[in-house]
């Protein structure tokens, strides 16, 4: 297991192995990185091109235990950004399994900033996506985000396949296509998600019968934007395995669409906050729960949600519910 560094002023011709030793181009870390490796990066703007059209090319995979880390490795970190823009470029980043980016913005790509359809078991953590053509973050199986800010991306901000986790994460304000976050299926936990176009579907659950689906602690904003959804739940063919708990859910045209109707499994949608919707739930009429009341946030109009006062939902109260509920498979 090896650290190596990328920075200005390194040299491709280095061993990589110090920072006096760095290299220049991300694209010779990603070419060389292993299981278990750590490339620390630093400050600045990336933008040379790999030889399959991205700024960053991960060759190989790491392992569950031994992931291949890139994160920032400035004492005094500021932004890495990798520019796909300035040489008109499909992609920042394709990805490998078992993978992990922190601290990067990725923008400018005239496809998917994240090509990582094909990768399993990715992480990104407080990354910022934004202005790319094509989707912001695209990823296969097992994929975590945690802590991002993805936005205004002209097809879905993100899409992801089976067992998804995202995490405190905010993903808004898509600029064409109507997803701003689509997943087979996983755990959405304390994210916030607001702006977009008309009919935009801001959280989309493509395949609930193969897996679990929680939405929880979320804030979804639809901002009096005609038709946009909250939760639109797709392919409900079996029961039990949809969980919304503890959501502020508003200013939407259907705070929640169910597709294909009433199923018991809606016995675990409770303790949500329905507020200035112009329909709180559509096509379904029982098992489940919900408030009404207008929260109070620290600063709506500066798209921050932190609650100041929103006495009839308690995040929380109700979580360990959630993790116990006699009707929920595990």
């Amino acid at each position: 297991m090896t650290t190596y560094y990328v920075g200005s002023g390194g040299d491709d011709g280095n061993s990589g192995e110090t920072w006096a030793l760095r290299w220049e181009h991300l694209s010779v870390a990603g070419a060389t990185a292993t299981a278990g490796d750590v490339v620390e990066v630093g400050t600045g703007t990336y933008e040379a091109e790999d030889s399959d059209g991205a700024i960053l090319v991960v060759d190989n995979a790491g392992t569950s235990t031994a992931p291949i880390v890139f994160r920032n490795g400035d004492d005094d970190p500021g932004t890495i950004t990798l520019d796909a823009g300035t040489n008109s470029l499909d992609h920042c980043i394709i990805p490998n399994t078992f993978c992990r980016f922190e601290d990067f913005a990725l923008t400018g790509a005239a496809s998917h900033a994240v090509d990582g359809g094909s990768y399993d078991s990715c992480i990104f953590m407080n990354c910022s996506v934004y202005s790319n053509a094509g989707y912001g973050i695209s990823g296969d199986d097992c994929w975590a985000l945690v802590g991002c800010n993805v936005y205004s991306n002209v097809d879905y901000n993100v899409t992801l396949n089976e067992g998804a986790q995202v995490y405190w994460c905010k993903i808004h304000d898509v600029s064409v296509v109507d997803y701003n976050l689509d997943i087979e299926y996983g755990i959405i936990l304390g994210c916030v998600f607001y702006g977009s176009n008309i009919g935009t579907r801001h959280i989309y659950l493509a395949q609930p019968p193969y897996g679990l689906c929680a939405v929880i602690s979320c804030t979804i904003d639809g901002e009096n934007i005609f038709g946009t959804i909250g939760i639109y739940i797709a392919s409900i063919t079996s029961e039990h395995n949809v969980v919304i708990v503890n959501n502020i859910i508003y200013d939407l045209y259907y705070g929640i669409y169910n597709q294909y109707g009433n199923y018991d499994g809606w016995r675990n949608t409770w303790n949500n906050l329905f507020n200035s919707n112009t329909t709180d739930v559509s096509n379904f009429t029982r098992g489940y729960q919900y408030v009404t009341g207008a929260p109070v946030f620290t600063d709506e109009a500066g798209h921050d949600y932190n609650i100041e006062q929103c006495d009839a939902i308690d995040h929380g109260g109700d979580l360990q519910r959630a993790i116990y509920y006699e009707y929920l498979i595990f």
